[in-house]
């Protein structure tokens, strides 16, 4: 529980010494937190909790939605947020139906937070208050852009440009520039909400009451209000951009409808507009669609199991449950390869510049270059948007949603409560998962899943209380070898040591050389009778929860049988390569031992194709027996898929892996 205060102090020094933080690495480094701490208004002792909410549907064929929240609890390390006996069960609201009054269910949660902070919580009454996203200040953060409507439309979009086809008063208001705009801070933001709720509040007519709420974006005030704002972010700054609904739902959703037109049916069409004008919408074509389905999902022998479930076709399964985790994978990872020269040039770059951006905030460490440089992808991504898409007329106005909208605040959050990967639902989803995976009592699952959240309650208190209940050691599979910082070779092994190919005994024994190794007998040719026999291992489990696998077993399995996972990003003479692992090994050198990976290393990404899509497309050439290579298993930052050949790393690695998705590590 001194982790808060431990990265507190060392953002300090940092800042004391350098003047700023050179880069994000927890929430801590966000400003909202340091000056809170700074102000006193959390103390070295005070516990932090985070608030997180979310639907969950029960059954897939079957209506069984419903809501929980939990509390996270952010003074421990991160890689903890996600185990089950440190995540706090809230509240579950039963379904079907959606609960008409959301405050009332969460309102007990609140008050008893409120009584641990020896204040009151007076009886007031969705979450924020504000009037969501389709009013003309829908932005979750409460930013001051008013969006624009469509004639004779209740709908509001956030488009920065104003339509030059039409005139609506409402609507005419000067266009935006995203890169002069200035920026209000948490303080000046909540002063604004607090003015325009008291403003909501003291309408003496319902029509008053609508005409201020039009005004404002306001329609209620937040639950959250009633927690002494001592013990609480500043309003509505204590609401932060959700990742994962927005990248893998929002995001995904718009794009996807894009490419497809109205084949998907998530984009409308207008009376004015004409789809066959859509030159971005290339998936409309039922062969192209179909072809590129199919090079969805013939990648799956490529993506290590770290990816989770590989994307099936989305051409046969789109409609058939396509999890947000396979969007993820296709449309961040696979898609920026698989679209180019089929996308036009210009609408390819423009996608590439999302994925960019997206791949960097999506990082667990972000520094402040990377910062910079996704803020200044995301800012031309929203902007570009508006001239190739939107194109200021009235009658595609509907493209400009609050999901685009986001992206001009996304770098900024950094700034303000640090990487967002820590802020997401997906410690919610997980304890979704956990929680549905225990349901025994199908025909009330409801009452079943709260004694399931109570039961967990309970025992988490009793491990809490009791620490020596549960162990804490990770126990690898029989025969394994830890070779340092939670570096750990894993078998098969070989049962002896055998002789490598010539070409393989040659790098050894370079390596050998430059290591300072000492030959048994003297002279000259020493070296050159050597014959190198080693016992190979091989898988390598690496500190982020990734099995490395080898060419030397997954070679003798058909393509339709396995998910390639040795192909790996290093650290190779001082810059990042891609390269394939033939087997794993150790060898004792001057009385040390050295645990090592014998490579194939790819050639450097073609820097046409690298600099055309921002950094994401990365077409690398096997170099088989012409690029091996000896490196120490600690050189290996991760593994990675290499889709005949083009990189594709796992979106949030770090993040994900701090979500407990790690690969499982049974004897082979």
């Amino acid at each position: 529980m001194r982790y808060r205060h431990a990265c507190y102090n060392s953002a300090m020094r940092q800042i004391n010494k350098d003047h700023a933080l050179r880069d994000f690495a927890d929430v801590w480094d966000g400003t909202d937190f340091i000056d809170a701490v700074k102000n006193g208004l959390i103390k070295e002792y005070d516990p932090v909790v985070m608030f997180s909410i979310d639907g969950a549907q029960l059954y897939c064929n079957k209506g069984s939605d419903c809501w929980i929240y939990i509390w996270v609890i952010l003074d421990r390390s991160p890689d903890l947020w996600y185990k089950k006996k440190y995540v706090l069960p809230g509240g579950f609201i039963p379904g079907p139906s959606k609960p008409k009054n959301l405050d009332s269910f969460i309102f007990p949660g609140m008050y008893h937070l409120s009584a641990l902070q020896r204040e009151g919580i007076p009886a007031m009454a969705s979450i924020f208050g504000g009037v969501g996203h389709h009013g003309a200040y829908g932005c979750r953060l409460y930013c001051p852009q008013k969006g624009r409507h469509k004639p004779g439309g209740a709908q509001y979009y956030p488009a920065c440009l104003k339509p030059v086809d039409s005139d609506i008063a409402s609507s005419n208001h000067p266009n935006y520039d995203l890169r002069t705009m200035i920026v209000p801070t948490a303080e000046e933001t909540e002063k604004r909400y607090l003015s325009n709720l008291t403003h909501v509040s003291e309408a003496r007519s319902a029509a008053e009451y609508r005409a201020r709420r039009l005004q404002t974006g306001l329609c209620k005030p937040t639950l959250l209000s009633g927690i002494d704002p001592r013990h609480r972010l500043r309003i509505p700054a204590l609401f932060p951009t959700d990742l994962m609904h927005l990248c893998a739902l929002n995001l995904t959703e718009l794009i996807v409808g894009l490419l497809l037109g109205l084949l998907h049916g998530t984009l409308d069409c207008s009376v004015s507009d004409n789809r066959d004008s859509w030159t971005f919408s290339v998936l409309r074509d039922l062969q192209i669609w179909q072809a590129h389905g199919k090079a969805v999902a013939a990648a799956t022998p490529y993506l290590p199991g770290i990816f989770d479930q590989p994307p099936r076709n989305p051409a046969e399964k789109i409609n058939s449950g396509y999890k947000a985790v396979e969007y993820m994978t296709w449309i961040y990872g696979l898609a920026p390869t698989l679209l180019y020269r089929t996308l036009p040039s210009i609408f390819w770059r423009h996608f590439c510049k999302l994925v960019a951006g997206i791949r960097l905030v999506h990082q667990r460490r972000i520094s402040q270059k990377e910062l910079r440089r996704a803020h200044r992808l995301l800012i031309e991504y929203a902007e570009d948007f508006e001239v190739l898409y939107y194109q200021r007329r009235t009658s595609r106005l509907h493209f400009c949603r609050q999901s685009i909208h986001a992206l001009s605040h996304l770098a900024r959050q950094v700034t303000r409560c640090g990487p967002p990967g820590y802020t997401t639902q997906y410690t919610m989803e997980r304890m979704i998962g956990d929680l549905g995976s225990e349901l025994k009592q199908h025909s009330n699952p409801y009452a079943n899943l709260s004694q399931r959240g109570v039961r967990r309650a309970q025992v988490n208190a009793l491990k809490t209380m009791l620490p020596d209940l549960e162990r804490n050691v990770k126990e690898f599979p029989r025969g394994a070898h830890p070779v340092g910082d939670n570096f750990v070779l894993l078998r098969a092994k070989d049962s002896c040591a055998r002789p490598v190919l010539p070409c393989e005994a040659l790098v050894i024994k370079g390596y050998f050389r430059e290591a300072g190794g000492i030959y048994h007998t003297e002279g000259e040719g020493a070296e050159a009778a050597w014959i190198p026999m080693v016992q190979q291992w091989a898988r390598l489990c690496l500190p982020n929860g990734q099995a490395i696998r080898s060419l030397w077993k997954e070679s003798l399995k058909a393509l339709n049988e396995v998910q390639i996972a040795r192909n790996v990003k290093i650290t190779f003479g001082g810059v990042t390569r891609f390269a394939e692992v033939r087997f794993f090994f150790t060898m004792r050198i001057r009385g040390v031992e050295h645990a090592l990976a014998l490579v194939s290393l790819y050639t450097h990404p073609d820097p046409t194709l690298l600099h055309e899509s921002s950094g994401t497309v990365a077409s690398c050439i096997h170099q088989g027996d012409a690029a091996l290579a000896v490196i120490h298993v600690k050189c290996i930052i991760a593994g990675i898929a290499m889709e005949r050949f083009f990189v594709v790393e796992k979106l949030g690695l770090d993040v994900a892996c701090m979500n407990g998705i790690v690969e499982e590590t049974v004897e082979e």
